[in-house]
């Protein structure tokens, strides 16, 4: 029998293997990712295993410090076409976003690390929670934004040198009045939002609700 996975399941966590290495039993069965080389195939497996918190094992057959540094572009900003893939970026980011890293027989939890640094206490259960935080045991999320049922504090928090915990978002107001396509941009969960309309449409009013 496969060991359950040490987080709870909506969190969709990764882990990172060196190579051809076994990874942890508790990813025995996980689908299996290999980079071996900045490719655009790569990158577009890691960013679907990352939006659908899809835990995976991602094969490392490449020194990540090829790929660690922020890329620089020459080209002027209006010349660039929507096609433009920044693939050495995007693939730092999902290599690391929601992955624990075992390359060193240790289970790796890198947010935790973090967290620690800001003040953070270690959890000794890591069943319950990554860190304490305010006398309380909490997860950090790695995944895309989105409501969770956990006690989180969202990776991109822990960028800011913030302990702050996620907050759920509320309903919109009944007395905001929202046409049904204006009320899917607000309430859209997962992942930003792109909010395309004519002038007058109400995208103002739509955008500042989903701030809200």
């Amino acid at each position: 029998m496969t060991p359950p996975l040490p987080f709870p399941v909506e969190l969709g966590r990764g882990v990172i293997v060196s190579g051809d290495a076994a990874p942890p039993p508790a990813w025995a069965t996980a689908p299996e990712i290999d980079v071996r080389g900045v490719t655009g195939e790569a990158v577009a497996a890691l960013h679907d295993a990352w939006l659908t918190r899809t835990p995976v094992v991602v094969r490392l057959h490449i020194d990540p410090v090829t790929f660690r540094a922020p890329a620089n572009y020459t080209i002027e900003p209006w010349k660039v076409a929507p096609s433009f893939d920044p693939v050495d970026d995007r693939l730092h980011f999902l290599v690391w976003a929601n992955n624990y890293d075992a390359r060193t027989g240790e289970l790796i939890w890198w947010w935790s690390r973090k967290a620690e640094r800001l003040g953070a206490e270690p959890c000794q259960d890591t069943s319950v929670g990554d860190v304490i935080v305010h006398g309380a045991p909490v997860w950090i999320d790695g995944g895309p934004r989105q409501p969770l049922r956990t006690r989180t504090i969202h990776r991109e928090t822990i960028d800011l040198q913030r302990l702050t915990l996620a907050l759920r978002p509320s309903a919109p107001t009944p007395e905001i009045a929202l046409a049904p396509d204006q009320m899917a941009a607000v309430s859209h969960n997962t992942g930003p939002a792109r909010i395309i309309a004519p002038a007058g449409s109400g995208k103002t009013r739509v955008l500042t609700e989903r701030l809200r």
